[in-house]
Formats: C-alpha cells, structure tokens, sequence
C-alpha cells in the first residue's frame, strides 16, 4: 500500500526543536517578557505622577499585552510550532495577525492621544484665539455638528472603536466563511 504524500491535512507532528536557535528564541522571549512586565509594573507603581496620569495606562497596557502576545507568538513558531497540527497552528496564527495586533495597535494609537490632547489644551491657553466656540445647541442640533465640535480626543477614541467593532466583525465572519 501506497502511503499518501505529507500535505497540510495529513503532516505529522513533530517534537520540540530544542537546539541552539530554539533555546536563544524561548530565552529572549522571556527575557524580554520579564523586561516588559518589569517597565509596566514601575509605571503602575508611579501612575499617580502627573506624566504617568495624562498617559492613560489601561488603555497603554492593553495594546502593550496584546502587541506582546502577537510578538511573543511569532519567537516561539519556531520551537513549538511543528509540535502542533499544521491547521491549527495556521489557524492560531492568523486569529492573533488579524485580530490582537490591529487591535492593540489601536489601544496603542487611543493612549497616545493623551499626549496631543494635553498639547492642544497647552496651546489654547497660549493663544485665546484658538479656543473654540461651539456652533451646537444640544440635543436639536444633527449628530454631524455634535460630532464636528466633539473634542479631539473623544472624536479620535470614537472612530477607533468603530474601527475595531469592524475589525473583529470583519475577521470573525471571514473566519466562520472559511472554516
């Protein structure tokens, strides 16, 4: 009998690659998990510093952990990945490309507008000719003016969300296509 040729539905497992490449693979991943952890638990610690307050730490350390998991992921393909089933580990690797690393970039991205919103705020109080005068009174006014004369941090925070209810919704309806 004629066995069939390996393809990815019938490729078998195989055992860890523990060699030197694998080991430097594992060990920097940890080394720079410990590292991580390390930098979030010390600005945890000191999150009632007036720098550490405008940075938005819950949103920071969400897009930190997801970016990380994705980054972590990807070192350890190489000694841990022959060891499961080829679909499955294609199909775990494209749910955390397609869905934790836009998102975290986007947790990432909604943090860092902290730090432009407290430079515009800085800005107005320099020049009052800058200080903005809304047009909308309330709730006769169109959602387009109320959404015009949002401030900018709210504004941007808005369409991340909307970004990422898209995200998901998009790639978990191409996932139930495909599977």
């Amino acid at each position: 009998m004629d066995t069939p040729a390996p393809n990815i539905y019938n490729f078998p497992q195989m055992p860890p690659r523990w060699d030197a490449v694998g080991i430097f693979y594992v060990t920097f991943a940890a080394t720079w998990t410990a590292i991580v952890v390390a930098g979030m638990s010390f600005c945890w610690y000191n999150r009632a510093h007036p720098i550490m307050r405008i940075r938005g730490l819950p949103w920071a350390f969400t897009g930190i952990i997801l970016l990380h998991v994705y980054w972590t992921l990807a070192q350890i393909v190489y000694p841990v990945g022959a060891t499961m089933p080829v679909l499955a580990a294609y199909d775990t690797q494209y749910f955390v490309m397609g869905i934790w690393f836009p998102l975290g970039i986007a947790f990432f991205h909604a943090a860092n507008l902290r730090f432009l919103r407290v430079a515009k705020l800085q800005r107005r109080f320099t020049h009052p000719e800058m200080r903005r005068i809304t047009g909308c009174d309330g709730r006769r006014s169109s959602w387009l003016c109320r959404l015009r004369n949002m401030n900018y941090e709210r504004k941007v925070s808005i369409f991340i969300g909307v970004g990422m209810v898209i995200q998901v919704r998009l790639r978990s309806g191409f996932n139930a296509y495909v599977c």
